[in-house]
């Protein structure tokens, strides 16, 4: 390709010269300066048709790989299962799009999923205890919901060139868009918070190439009322989309009132842009009150307000911003956060335009939203973010979205421009060199991002992967699961006695067997030091999940990127999982502590295997400052070199231990300090190693314990449990 084909551009207000004459492919601009200076300040870009050509190579790679693997794509079995299952209802009954769940998202119900499901075609698939003979229609919906997300792409590649005056910068962002952690996450999840935008971005378009200061011809009320329709149905499709509605409309607005208040034409304008916004919710809460008989305090717009007070944190302001802060520099990179800085200002400089010419002569392609409107969508991505930051809501990188998308254009403004006078002295006969100095940029500030988005697609395999290869594998042996999250399913193993009466030889698959966990934390530890058959990284264990659960106040201190239950899909034999729960009988003396919180909290209640009826089935001491011990007396010496400390279990607000000692006592029963342990703050399960000596007891000291909110000068210990041993506690 040649030079005046890739197209080099002049930035308004120089031109590049040689001999007298304009090189090839650079028209100086219309509103260049009279008498500008003559130094030449190149601002790269590509043509029309070399646009076109690499966004569709760029979505055409995204669709294919994705297509490629998704026989091994079988959900996340959370908020997936919830859409599915509320989508099902409702394409058989409408009014189910008010009742069940949350009364909300119905224009996702009844745009988004009614179609797939009322279809009803479905995909090869493997049995999963949640859906059964429905697996496979359950990954068609997933896969429904992949091809929507590659029409956003090609949404987002003909918004960017609206919004920028450059095609390379266009271009830059689409490909940051596609290879990143958040969108990769939630491609084929039904509940992605990326659903509204396909809406979003041509509503904006209709706002912000609305100019109130302009011939009456150009205010065209139509095109308001389209365009705040397009955004109400976006947010009754996925509310995340208001994080980018509502601060471009107050910014946007607020501009346009402050200048122009007194024209007629202004207020005709905005009520109608305020009556597309507003008619959509208005009949939703008719339907709902008046067809369906749901109140209005249970209707669509106090659920969404209701919505947003649980997401609400008691996290301080100060922990709410270290914790957004935490969540960029891990999923975005610092890098990249510096390009976004960078770009944000150049963008509202309008230095990213170019030419207002396209290289093949064409009209005025670029830059097709006013400066002001420029100035406003800046200014709208920084509210939208200090809104998260300071809305007092909980801090969830799902939120950011809406946002992203905005944040890679502005680092690719700053990766071009940089590009640009990097290159600036180089031969334009030479277009290649340039443009290969814009990609080693842009793998520079994107290398981050990049690997987590690679681990994220790897991981949405995870399941699939399992389930093949035990399929593949396990002969005429049966085939359990344990119970996925907090989804019950008949066909899953439940419960310690179900795992107990399975035949040995059975084959057991685990993904995010958090409730199974929870309710049975004395079997925690075997399950996660079982040794698997086979074992692939699970979605759950990714950097872009943790962002995704930090914010979480339950979650808070639970990393399942540290657990190798938790966090992988795993195919594990059932025989020898409980012949490592049985081991050598170790009679116990005695268990004694330095306090208690009350009568209910006895050190006993360490080996109590979650027999309580009372519910309490944890030691914890009193409030006192610490150090705090635990203490056990074994009734012989026993060679004795791990031992388990299991933390209390989710989904309960949970405390952990940061620091503490294990101290052994020899055959004259003295304690010597075998182990110690450091931020362990993360670890629900602390794993103590040392080598093997005999034991006449065990004596933990506990220095630092933490919850959610901080400190705590309460330790809490749920089960003890010592690897090939089977503990007889005392009566």
């Amino acid at each position: 390709m040649s030079a005046d084909r890739i197209g080099v551009l002049a930035t308004p207000g120089a031109a590049n010269t040689t001999n007298g004459r304009t090189a090839a492919g650079e028209t100086p601009a219309p509103d260049a300066t009279p008498g500008a200076a003559n130094t030449p300040t190149l601002q790269l870009d590509i043509s029309g048709r070399a646009y076109t050509v690499a966004a569709l190579a760029i979505v055409a790679v995204y669709l294919g790989l994705w297509l490629a693997s998704f026989r091994y794509v079988y959900g996340w079995f959370v908020d997936d299962v919830v859409f599915y299952s509320k989508g099902l209802a409702a394409a058989d009954d409408w009014t189910k799009a008010f009742t069940l769940q949350y009364n909300a998202f119905q224009a996702y119900f009844f745009v988004i999923l009614y179609l797939p499901i009322k279809l009803g075609w479905s995909l090869p698939s493997y049995p999963l205890p949640l859906f059964g003979e429905q697996t496979g229609h359950f990954r068609f919906v997933l896969l429904w919901v992949l091809l929507l997300h590659t029409v956003l792409l090609m949404i987002w590649a003909w918004f960017a060139t609206v919004i920028t005056g450059n095609r390379l910068v266009a271009l830059l962002s689409l490909l940051l868009f596609a290879t990143s952690p958040t969108l990769l996450l939630w491609s084929p999840q039904p509940d992605s918070r990326l659903l509204g935008l396909p809406l979003t971005l041509p509503g904006l378009w209709f706002l912000l190439c609305a100019d109130p200061a302009g011939a009456a011809g150009r205010w065209s009320l139509g095109r308001l009322l389209l365009a705040g329709s397009l955004l109400g149905l976006a947010q009754s499709t996925q509310y995340t989309s208001l994080y980018l509605i509502m601060p471009v409309c107050v910014v946007f607005w607020g501009i346009w009132l402050w200048r122009h208040w007194r024209q007629t034409r202004f207020w005709l304008g905005a009520l109608s842009f305020g009556a597309g916004c507003v008619w959509l919710q208005a009949g939703l809460e008719v339907l709902s009150d008046v067809v369906v008989g749901t109140p209005w305090e249970e209707g669509p717009l106090m659920v969404s307000l209701l919505l947003r007070t649980m997401h609400q944190t008691p996290l301080p302001l100060s922990d709410r911003l270290v914790l957004w802060s935490e969540l960029f520099v891990n999923q975005v990179g610092l890098p990249l956060l510096a390009a976004v800085g960078i770009g944000w200002v150049l963008y509202l400089l309008d230095r990213d335009r170019g030419s207002n010419q396209s290289l093949d002569g064409g009209g005025d392609v670029h830059g097709t939203i006013g400066r002001t409107n420029r100035l406003a969508l800046g200014l709208s991505i920084l509210l939208g973010l200090a809104y998260l930051g300071l809305g007092g809501g909980a801090p969830f990188f799902r939120q950011t979205s809406v946002l992203q998308p905005f944040l890679f254009l502005f680092a690719s403004v700053a990766v071009v421009s940089l590009a640009s006078a990097i290159t600036r002295t180089m031969s334009q006969q030479w277009p290649a060199l340039r443009f290969g100095v814009v990609a080693v940029l842009l793998a520079a500030v994107a290398v981050i991002p990049w690997s987590h988005a690679l681990a994220v697609f790897e991981a949405h395999q995870g399941v699939g992967r399992a389930l093949e290869w035990a399929y593949t594998n396990k002969g005429d042996r049966e085939l359990k699961w344990l119970h996925i999250a907090f989804f019950a399913a008949r066909t899953d193993v439940a419960s310690l006695a179900e795992l107990e009466q399975a035949p040995p030889d059975a084959w057991l698959m685990t993904y995010y067997p958090l409730e199974f966990t929870s309710g049975n934390p004395s079997v925690y530890p075997y399950l996660q030091d079982a040794q698997p058959l086979a074992s692939w990284p699970s979605l759950w264990g990714t950097d872009a999940l943790w962002a995704e659960n930090k914010g979480f106040f339950f979650f808070a201190l639970n990393d399942f990127r540290r657990d190798p239950l938790l966090g992988t899909a795993r195919v594990v034999e059932i025989g020898p999982l409980l012949a490592s729960m049985r081991g050598r009988p170790l009679p116990i003396t005695g268990v004694t502590a330095d306090s208690v919180a009350d009568d209910s909290t006895s050190p006993l209640q360490v080996f109590d295997r979650e027999d309580r009826k009372d519910g309490v089935t944890a030691w914890a001491s009193a409030s006192t400052p610490p150090p705090h011990f635990l203490q056990i007396e074994f009734a012989e010496a026993v060679p004795l070199s791990e031992m388990r400390i299991v933390l209390p279990p989710l989904p309960n607000v949970t405390s952990r231990v940061v620091s503490l000692d294990v101290q052994v006592a020899d055959e004259q029963h003295t304690y010597q300090t075998v182990w110690s342990g450091t931020d362990l703050r993360y670890q629900a399960i602390v794993a103590p190693r040392w080598e093997s000596r005999l034991a006449t007891g065990v004596r933990l000291v506990v220095h630092r314990q933490v919850e959610p909110l901080g400190e705590t000068d309460k330790v809490v210990v749920e089960e003890i449990v010592f690897p090939g041993y089977q503990v007889i506690p005392p009566p």
